[in-house]
């Protein structure tokens, strides 16, 4: 991973921050704590060349299958979008750059530190710790120690529980599970509606532990072939984006009204995001916008 900043227009204060080899968790964590960003990350390009043989040959492999079925029931979304599945949340496929000023650095540093320092030493915690390490690595580059002793209890606002009520509005909260691919990009759709990972993904060989596109519902052998092939990318220690976790996602209903507008918007690089807002509106005796 490489990171290059520089001072952006908006003052001393404020930073462009380019990232270039990324994984998609680090994005998501970023997207969580307040980093500005002008896309979403399913408009990324992957970099396959960063990708493990293993994910690439099955990243290619289903890229194919997908494009078929789709063609088979004349939706024109994209194939790639559904492959994408495959890539694992830690694989550094991913580059693009971020406007953020001085003291959201300095919170994430020291919130990044906080969680090295607490973790569990469950093989998910020491994935992401090895990540942090190597992205504080890249801040203190720059910046130098920012560690704020004012600071040292501040947790990842997607593992604190206690940032889930909002202080006005009316208040909803659901429990659910959800892929990793579909956390990232629900923390992309609302700033104003927080999640909290409950649940973390364990290298797990059961076919329940996997998100399947909806797709693959009228076509039992393909959708058996494909959690074979997600078991086994879990098998050779990688951790693709359809992994279940297990989100507790609050906020208030205006805030879930349009999320489920702007998901509805893009349905088409929001696999799932469109079914969990329709879900979440009926168990909370909502009126949907549409």
């Amino acid at each position: 991973m490489k990171l290059k900043v520089t001072t952006s227009s908006g003052g001393s204060t404020h930073y462009r921050l380019w990232i270039e080899g990324a994984p998609m968790i680090l994005l998501t964590f970023l997207n969580s704590e307040g980093f500005s960003r002008g896309y979403d990350i399913d408009s990324l390009r992957v970099n396959k060349a960063a990708l493990s043989d293993i994910e690439r040959a099955l990243y290619d492999k289903w890229d194919g299958k997908f494009a078929s079925q789709l063609e088979a029931v004349h939706d024109e979304d994209s194939s790639e979008r559904y492959a994408r599945y495959f890539i694992s949340a830690f694989s550094p496929v991913f580059s693009c750059a971020y406007q953020v000023e001085y003291d959201t650095i300095v919170l994430l540093w020291n919130k990044l530190n906080n969680f090295r320092a607490t973790c569990s030493n469950s093989k998910f915690d020491s994935m992401l710790t090895n990540l942090f390490k190597e992205f504080l690595s890249l801040i203190s580059d720059y910046f130098g120690e920012l560690h704020r002793k004012s600071l040292e209890t501040e947790k990842l606002d997607l593992f604190d529980d206690a940032a889930r009520i909002p202080k006005t509005g009316t208040f909803y909260s659901r429990s659910y599970s959800a892929s990793l691919n579909a956390v990232a990009l629900s923390v992309e759709l609302s700033s104003q509606i927080h999640y909290d990972i409950l649940d973390k993904p364990k290298l797990c060989e059961d076919p329940d532990s996997f998100y399947a596109p909806h797709i693959l519902d009228d076509n039992f052998k393909l959708l058996m072939e494909y959690y074979q092939d997600m078991n086994l990318e879990a098998k050779n220690g990688l951790w693709p984006c359809a992994m279940y976790v297990t989100v507790v996602e609050a906020g208030v209903v205006d805030s879930l009204m349009q999320k489920q507008a702007d998901a509805l918007q893009y349905r088409s690089t929001r696999i799932e995001i469109p079914e969990i807002c329709a879900e979440t509106i009926k168990l909370c005796h909502l009126s949907s916008v549409v």
